[in-house]
């Protein structure tokens, strides 16, 4: 599939994606995007709230890829 969008999520924003996401019933994208925050928690820990994810979506609405990014990054 071919990436179509990619958004900026900041830390403190990815809860509501992920109810979002299950609201819609996309569940294989909130299990994603709950994965992705834990990892970022577990990574940076105290330091998570100072970064955000690139959500990088195909034309399905499927997530292709999730990156870890400081704030000041600038699509």
């Amino acid at each position: 599939m071919r990436v179509i969008q990619k958004s900026l999520v900041d830390y403190n924003a990815i809860d509501t994606l992920i109810q979002v996401q299950r609201f819609i019933g996309s569940k294989q994208n909130a299990t994603l995007l709950f994965d992705a925050k834990q990892s970022l928690a577990r990574c940076y820990g105290r330091q998570a709230a100072n970064y955000s994810l690139l959500v990088s979506s195909c034309e399905d609405n499927s997530i292709h890829k999730i990156e870890f990014v400081p704030h000041d990054y600038q699509l």
